[in-house]
């Protein structure tokens, strides 16, 4: 997906974004390389724990 919402815009994919699927709702990451950015694809299960629950001193 070229366009995700982030921070309640439209924005295309750019290195280290987090966004929101403007179709579903659900969680995306921009998918980019050394050269270039394909778009934005959603977050795995593991993806979705580490930024909702990162880890404390605890861990």
């Amino acid at each position: 997906m070229k366009f995700a919402i982030v921070e309640g815009k439209r924005r295309e994919a750019e290195p280290g974004l987090s966004a929101i699927c403007a179709g579903c709702s659900n969680a995306m990451v921009a998918k980019c390389g050394d050269l270039n950015c394909s778009g934005y694809s959603t977050m795995s299960l593991q993806e979705t724990i580490a930024v909702n629950f990162p880890h404390t001193a605890k861990h």
